[in-house]
């Protein structure tokens, strides 16, 4: 029989390369029964540990391609479209990335 502290739990972790990301990254890495997949919108991770993708929020078929593939147990998004003037300019962009994630 298998032990449970044995089997991984896989955790994608969207918005990996933003504040809260990057920290939550950091503490799952620091644990040895979980596996991590960071997925932000830059070309690279900040962390060089970490497994990336890059995916773009806004569109839709790059989230569930990325969470197919991986098929993770857990999804945890950190993502945020935080530029607040930014945000009045890029209305749809902004809530794209804030409201129908």
């Amino acid at each position: 029989m298998f032990s449970h502290d044995i089997l991984k739990k896989r955790i994608l972790i969207f918005g990996s390369n933003g504040m809260l990301g990057q920290r939550t990254a950091q503490f799952y890495l620091s644990k040895d029964n979980f596996e991590l997949l960071g997925a932000s919108v830059e070309e690279q991770s900040v962390n060089p540990e970490l497994h990336y993708k890059k995916v773009d929020l806004t569109k839709r078929e790059e989230v569930k391609k990325v969470a197919l593939d991986f098929y993770p147990d857990f999804i945890i998004n950190a993502a945020a479209f935080t530029a607040v003037d930014r945000c009045e300019i890029e209305r749809e962009t902004s809530w794209k990335v804030n409201v129908r994630e």
